[in-house]
C-alpha cells in the first residue's frame, strides 16, 4: 500500500488498450498518476479517475519515481524517452512494459545504461480484459537490487510476476518466445472454425467439442466464442500481432532456430492485414483468405 499523504508518482507513457487500464489501476493502488499519449484526446478520459493528462513525455514524467512505457515498438519507446529525458529524476526507475524484441530492448538498454537509468525489462502477458481486472502476468528481468522497489507497482497491475533475469532482455526474450505459442494458439482455433464452417459443421459443435476438455483454455474459449458469436471487438489487434510475430521472425534469424508455424502465422496476420482487418482482434484471422503471390505478400 501507498503512504496517502507522500504516494510515489508514476508517469505512464502510453494510454492504449493495455495501457490506460494499468494507468488507472496503479491510480487506484494509491500511486499518484501522470500520464501521456500521442494522441492526447485518447487520454483524456483518465481524467475522471484523478490521473493527469500531459500533452508531452517531459511534462508527464517530471518527479515521477516510476517511469512505465506501454508504446507500441521500441522506436515510439526511444522516441518517448528522448523526448522526457530533459524532466527525467536521476533517481527514477524505468519500467519497459512494451513488446520490443531483442534488438530494440538491447537498444533500449544501451540508451538507459548511457545515461546511468535504472531499467526493469518487465512484458506482460495478458490483453484488455486482464489489464483492466489488474490480472496480468510479468515477466521481468533487472538488477536485484530494483525488485523491492518495483513489486508493489506490478503487485497493483499484475496477479503473477515471473523474474526471469539480472539483467534486462530476458524478460523480452521471453516474450517473444510467448508470442510465437500465441500465435499458434490463435491460427490453430481459426482454421479448426475455418475448416468446420468449410465441412458445414455447426461452429457451435466445435466449440461444445473442445469447452471444459483438455483441449479448452480461456485462451481458446474466448478466441473460439468470438468467431462463434461474430464479435471481433479488438483486445489485441491484428496489426500489433503482426508486429510481434515479426519479432519472432527476428528472434529465430537472430537464434538460427527453425520456425515453420511462426512464419506461417506472420503471413496469416500479413493477409488478414492487407484485407483490411488490422484493426479487428487477432481472433479475426478466421475471416482471413489466402492472398495471391501478386499482391506482394
Amino acid at each position: 500500500m501507498q503512504d496517502t499523504e507522500n504516494p510515489r508518482k508514476i508517469a505512464v507513457l502510453g494510454t492504449g488498450i493495455i495501457g490506460a487500464p494499468i494507468a488507472r489501476n496503479l491510480q487506484k493502488a494509491g500511486y499518484q498518476v501522470s500520464v501521456w499519449n500521442r494522441t492526447i484526446a485518447k487520454a483524456e478520459g483518465l481524467k475522471a479517475d484523478g490521473i493527469t493528462v500531459h500533452s508531452d513525455p517531459a511534462a508527464a514524467v517530471e518527479g515521477a519515481d516510476f517511469v512505465l512505457t506501454v508504446l507500441k515498438d521500441g522506436n515510439a519507446v526511444l522516441e518517448a524517452l528522448q523526448s522526457a529525458e530533459a524532466k527525467l529524476k536521476a533517481e527514477a526507475i524505468l519500467v519497459q512494459i512494451s513488446t520490443v524484441g531483442l534488438k530494440e530492448i538491447a537498444r533500449i538498454q544501451d540508451w538507459a545504461a548511457e545515461r546511468k537509468i535504472a531499467l526493469v525489462d518487465a512484458p506482460i502477458l495478458g490483453s484488455k480484459a486482464p489489464a483492466e481486472n489488474a490480472q496480468l502476468v510479468v515477466l521481468a528481468a533487472a538488477e536485484e537490487s530494483l525488485h523491492d522497489a518495483v513489486t508493489p507497482v506490478f503487485e497493483a497491475i499484475a496477479k503473477k510476476t515471473l523474474w526471469v533475469g539480472d539483467q534486462p532482455g530476458g524478460a523480452s526474450a521471453l516474450k517473444v518466445v510467448v508470442n510465437s505459442f500465441i500465435g499458434a494458439l490463435t491460427h490453430g482455433v481459426a482454421e479448426a472454425a475455418k475448416l468446420a464452417a468449410a465441412l458445414n459443421l455447426p461452429l457451435q459443435q466445435l466449440q461444445e467439442a473442445i469447452s471444459g476438455g483438455p483441449l479448452d483454455s480461456p485462451f481458446v474459449s474466448s478466441k473460439l466464442g468470438a468467431i462463434v458469436n461474430d464479435d471481433f471487438g479488438t483486445t489485441f489487434s491484428i496489426d500489433n500481432a503482426l508486429k510481434d510475430a515479426g519479432l519472432v521472425e527476428e528472434a529465430a534469424q537472430q537464434s538460427g532456430a527453425w520456425l515453420p508455424v511462426a512464419e506461417a502465422s506472420q503471413e496469416r496476420y500479413r493477409a488478414a492485414s492487407q484485407s483490411g482487418l488490422g484493426s479487428q482482434d487477432m481472433i479475426a484471422s478466421y475471416l482471413a483468405e489466402q492472398l495471391s503471390p501478386a499482391s506482394g505478400i
